[in-house]
């Protein structure tokens, strides 16, 4: 058990003058998202302290300062970790607490019903609605923002009776001939065509405004999804990696990760979720979330992805599911440990008495979504490879083979392998690229279908 927070008068003890509701405290283990939120709440006028962990918190609050709230991430922990509102409750420190996390039954612990300050959002929670969410919160010690005086009203003035209007002439009525009564038809349709048009007009003006919106909103989520993505690649003893992605659309359904783990060992994950947009983008950050969690204590791939498994399906909206191949590669051993739950199979390009080979590894599984609970670890089988020098795994997403030319001709799977045998010894740089060239190639002015990614390792000695 953690050590208990320090004690202190209650934070609602403390009278908190306007100018320090400024502070608030944020709880985020992704860094890039931690970035992200401290960014929008400067904007927004707050002063963000950020921290990794909930631990973070009790330090914080034994300053002298005034906080107007607590922001906190809990991604996929469980009910156990809202213990955390016991603490702050305990401790006198009932201070308004902003709580994410992918879960929505957090929200219904008993820790989290028992805290009188508590809002609660579901993830992933995009700095936009952070700062609403914020902004929401009320004071701390639960007070509402004070109600603005009214106005003392003006003194009565004497009333003044204005005079009467002159008496206008009657107005002249239309003849009621078939003349007038034609023309008084079209001056009627002529009016209810120009409110038509101004409807119409109206309606247009609208969908460009959300058409806008939309573009505008695609493009921060693309931009979002690609800091997520690996910025470098490690480069584990004896082993270079090294990656290509191409997004169809703004914001694609493709995954890829490459993961440090503490023991020296990398995880390296190609996924792919189904549909595009924006729904797969969102699914791609919450599966990213789970692997970086998971990963530091897996055993070998199949771990990580059951354990994974789990996490993901019980949040996972339905009818989608992600497919993915992953590995955890040991520089010190030498092995590779490689799983496959409903994607294609990673290819090995070796050399076996002088020639190239290009080889299928024979690994199965289903896909995360599609088959759940024991059923998803039975079907799921793992393989070990080593890499001798220069032999390089291929790990890819449907997009490469997949993919289109002007005739509708998919690049296919013998392309595919020509294109890996034809880049077989160089780096894994080159072999990404290689592959990457063809397809584009092959693709000519066509339209991408699909979100390409390739990932590539090679021993070098």
């Amino acid at each position: 058990m953690p050590a208990s927070p320090p004690s202190r008068v209650p934070s609602v003890a403390r009278p908190s003058p306007a100018t320090e509701l400024r502070n608030i405290l944020v709880v985020q283990d992704d860094p890039d998202v931690r970035t992200a939120w401290a960014s929008a709440l400067k904007s927004a006028g707050f002063v963000p302290r950020t921290m990794d962990s909930v631990e973070g918190l009790w330090g914080a609050l034994a300053e002298n300062t005034a906080w107007r709230g607590i922001v906190v991430d809990l991604g996929f922990l469980d009910w156990k970790d809202t213990e955390f509102l016991d603490r702050l409750r305990e401790a006198g420190h009932l201070i308004p607490t902003l709580l994410t996390a992918w879960d929505p039954e957090l929200a219904k612990s008993k820790s989290a019903l028992s805290y009188p300050l508590l809002t609660f959002r579901p993830a992933p929670l995009h700095p936009r609605d952070l700062i609403a969410s914020v902004r929401a919160l009320p004071l701390p010690g639960g007070k509402t923002q004070p109600a603005r005086q009214a106005a003392p009203k003006a003194p009565r003035r004497p009333e003044v009776v204005a005079p009467k209007a002159p008496v206008r002439p009657p107005v002249a009525r239309i003849p009621d001939t078939p003349q007038a009564r034609a023309e008084a038809a079209e001056a009627r349709a002529i009016a209810a065509e120009a409110r038509a048009k101004a409807a119409e007009e109206r309606a247009e003006l609208a969908e460009s405004l959300r058409d806008e919106s939309l573009a505008l909103e695609m493009e921060r989520a693309r931009e979002i999804q690609a800091r997520l993505l690996p910025a470098t690649m490690p480069n584990p003893d004896r082993y270079e990696i090294a990656a290509q992605y191409l997004p169809a659309a703004h914001v694609g359904g493709d995954y890829y990760d490459v993961i440090e783990l503490p023991d020296g060992r990398v995880a390296m994950l190609v996924a792919d979720v189904s549909g595009k947009g924006i729904s797969s983008a969102m699914v791609m950050v919450m599966a990213r979330t789970v692997f970086h969690a998971v990963a530091p204590s897996a055993p070998n791939a199949k771990a990580l992805v059951v354990e994974a498994a789990e996490r993901i399906a019980r949040v996972l909206p339905g009818g989608i599911f992600l497919s993915l191949a992953a590995a955890i590669l040991d520089p010190k051993s030498g092995r590779i440990s490689v799983v496959n739950a409903g994607h294609l199979p990673p290819m090995h390009w070796s050399v076996m008495d002088g020639m190239p080979v290009v080889s299928d590894l024979e690994v199965s599984g289903g896909a995360i979504g599609l088959v759940k609970g024991a059923n998803f670890e039975r079907a799921l089988h793992d393989f070990t490879i080593t890499l001798q020098q220069d032999e390089q795994l291929v790990l890819y997403t449907d997009g490469v083979n997949e993919a289109m030319d002007e005739k509708n001709e998919e690049f296919g799977d013998r392309k595919l392998r020509v294109a890996v045998r034809k880049n077989g010894g160089s780096t894994a740089e080159e072999m990404a690229l290689g592959i990457l060239d063809s397809v584009l190639y092959h693709r000519g002015d066509a339209p991408a279908s699909d979100d390409l990614t390739i990932l590539v390792v090679r021993r070098i000695c």
